[in-house]
């Protein structure tokens, strides 16, 4: 605590705590006041008791001290004792309470001047009374008491000396006796004020401290809250960088999903191209002599039977080239816009030979659906495997719902699939059933090749890989969600066509081996498919020119005065390529229609530049209908 710095005369707070001065005041008042109203109570009852001492003690004069005590003395402290509880009163009680002592002082030593020797002498202890009470009961300070003891004193040596009719060894001792107890009281007000302020001093100074220790405090607080939010930011940091890290682990995993997902894919695709070309060739040659065998040999039932057998094997050896290629996204597509539900209703009559008798298919096509840009006929593979597949899962007496409908959000990818692919417009066409379902680890495989759930000779397990891969060349998606017991849900998505952007559906029907005489220039490299498709062109009625190369072919078309209505070429061929060939013919042959045929896969043939738009294209292996329905397409504009 700083040293305490008094006024020597009045006591009050100087130099460093003066600025305390006014609140000691208001403090002390707090202290001071309960005691002043106490005091100014007991002085009343103590003047009631004089009065009745002064009765018996000396009734002549008893009617002026009744005067002076009822009329003068106890209304102004009863008035002191009430005007203690106005709010202006702090600021006048120390003066006021003096006052209040030296008034009452008075009114004793005017008793004291009237009354006989005895009643002096009792009113001389009364004021004694009041000098106690003036010093020490009151809580004045002490600069306020010495000012009301000063006139206090002065009117007692009046009364004790002038007026008192007692000896002069008596006056002595009575001023010596008064003077005393006041230098007493004097000493213990003084005391007593000091013993106040320097509490008030160490109260002051410990509020202070108080007050530094709670700012030190808050302060601490306020380091200790920026510490603490600084350390929730860093861990909402490190939080952030390992949520960032978990999700860029996440991405890796997808991405070497999606990694070997396409090296399994490419394998596949290497495979089936590489054998494709040959083994297409071989099947077209197989098919095409087995069905005109058929119609040579219309006497003998078991060789027909022999060779339909063949066409079978033959056809279903090219469906199992084709689905192989179609997952590896490498069978050559023809897409064009196709009304999606018309399509699908003109496979209604199939989808029920295909199903069991007791097998329920429900239609569900929704009028808000249109056109879908899609090669017809992979469509047709598309929905045959899954209804198929559907066909396997459901019970006796289950039932298939298909479907289309226009999504309602954006959906998600699956792990095969990047999200931004998913941008555009599509179109839903959808399989239902309600037969057993499938469990998670099933789901994540039901895409690959050569997976089956089904019994040994029973699948290839290639229809659903067929299904993805046909529909992601289409830049499409396909979307599972099953359950065990719950049935399965397929969800294909096909991208809508755009207005004017195609001839239309393609034709589901028509007559059967169509036609013409028009004349036919056939360029093919392999001696056995150029011989079968020979004899299938001059069977359907066509002028068949016949070359081995682009050289051979350029001879003839020099040669042949009349008009080739059609060239039907290999893509790839020693020396000169299908492409290079037809426009070297094109030059002399401005009106001549192409149409491109090859057993190699999309990416071999995309390189020849036969894949773009306006071109036309049947692929190897195909049967005597297929041929005759797509040159008339060419040859018609469709």
């Amino acid at each position: 605590m700083r040293p305490l710095m008094l006024h020597p005369v009045t006591m009050a707070f100087t130099g460093e705590w003066g600025p305390v001065e006014k609140q000691f005041r208001a403090d002390d008042f707090r202290t001071a006041l309960p005691r002043i109203r106490v005091s100014m109570g007991l002085l009343l009852a103590i003047f009631g008791l004089f009065a009745l001492l002064d009765h018996f003690v000396d009734p002549e004069s008893a009617g002026a001290s009744l005067l002076v005590r009822f009329g003068l003395v106890m209304p102004a402290a009863l008035a002191f004792f009430l005007v203690s509880r106005a709010a202006w009163f702090e600021k006048v009680h120390q003066p006021l309470t003096a006052f209040m002592m030296v008034f009452g002082a008075s009114g004793i030593m005017y008793m004291m001047a009237v009354g006989d020797h005895a009643v002096r002498a009792s009113h001389q202890t009364g004021l004694l009374f009041v000098i106690v009470n003036l010093f020490v009961f009151l809580g004045l300070r002490f600069i306020w008491a010495l000012a009301g003891w000063i006139p206090i004193l002065a009117g007692f040596l009046l009364v004790n000396h002038v007026l008192s009719t007692s000896p002069g060894e008596m006056e002595a001792v009575n001023t010596f006796f008064f003077v005393s107890i006041s230098v007493v009281c004097f000493e213990v007000c003084r005391r007593l004020e000091l013993s106040r302020r320097r509490d008030f001093a160490l109260q002051w100074s410990l509020s202070l401290e108080k007050a530094m220790v709670a700012a030190s405090n808050k302060n601490l607080e306020t380091r200790i809250d920026e510490r603490t939010r600084e350390l929730l930011l860093a861990n909402q940091v490190l939080r952030d960088e390992m949520t960032r890290t978990e999700k860029l682990c996440q991405e890796k995993s997808l991405l070497e999903a999606r990694l070997y997902h396409s090296e399994k894919m490419e394998t596949v695709g290497r495979l089936a191209g590489g054998i494709a070309h040959d083994f297409n060739n071989l099947l077209t040659a197989i098919i095409g002599n087995a069905t005109m065998a058929i119609g040579a040999t219309p006497g003998s039932s078991e060789i027909n039977h022999a060779l339909e057998d063949i066409v079978k094997a033959g056809e279903k050896a090219a469906r199992l080239t084709r689905q192989l290629l179609a997952f590896s996204r490498k069978q050559i597509i023809e897409p064009r816009p196709v009304d999606l539900n018309k399509a699908l209703k003109d496979l209604d009559r199939m989808m029920g030979r295909m199903l069991n008798s007791d097998a329920k298919l429900i239609w569900d096509l929704s009028q808000e659906v249109g056109h879908v840009m899609v090669d017809p006929g992979q469509l047709e593979q598309v929905v045959i495997n899954l209804v198929v597949n559907a066909g396997y899962a459901i019970s006796p007496g289950g039932s298939i719902v298909i479907g289309t409908r226009v999504p309602g959000s954006r959906p998600a990818a699956s792990p095969e699939e990047n999200a931004d692919e998913f941008e555009g417009d599509f179109y839903e066409l959808f399989v239902r059933d309600d037969g057993c379902g499938m469990d998670q680890v099933t789901l994540s495989r039901i895409f690959e090749p050569f997976f089956t759930t089904r019994k040994t000779g029973e699948g290839t397990g290639l229809g659903l890989s067929t299904v993805f891969g046909i529909v992601r060349q289409h830049m499409g998606h396909v979307l599972v969600t099953s359950a065990p017991g719950k049935g399965s849900v397929f969800r294909v998505l096909l991208p809508r066509a755009v207005p004017g952007s195609g001839s239309g559906a393609a034709k589901t029907g028509g007559t059967p081996n169509p036609g013409g005489n028009e004349a036919v220039l056939l360029v093919d490299d392999d001696e056995m498919v150029r011989s079968i498709a020979e004899k299938t062109l001059s069977s359907l009625g066509y002028q068949v020119l016949s070359a081995s190369n682009g050289q051979q072919a350029l001879e003839i078309s020099i040669g042949y005065k009349g008009q080739i209505h059609l060239l039907l070429v290999d893509v790839v061929m020693p020396v000169m390529g299908g492409p290079a060939l037809a426009e070297r013919l094109r030059e002399s042959r401005p009106g001549m229609k192409v149409l491109f045929t090859s057993g190699y896969s999309e990416d071999i043939v995309s390189k020849q530049g036969v894949l773009e738009q306006g071109t036309h294209f049947i692929g190897k292996p195909y049967s005597t209908a297929e041929l005759a329905n797509r040159i008339r397409e060419v040859l018609e504009g469709n």
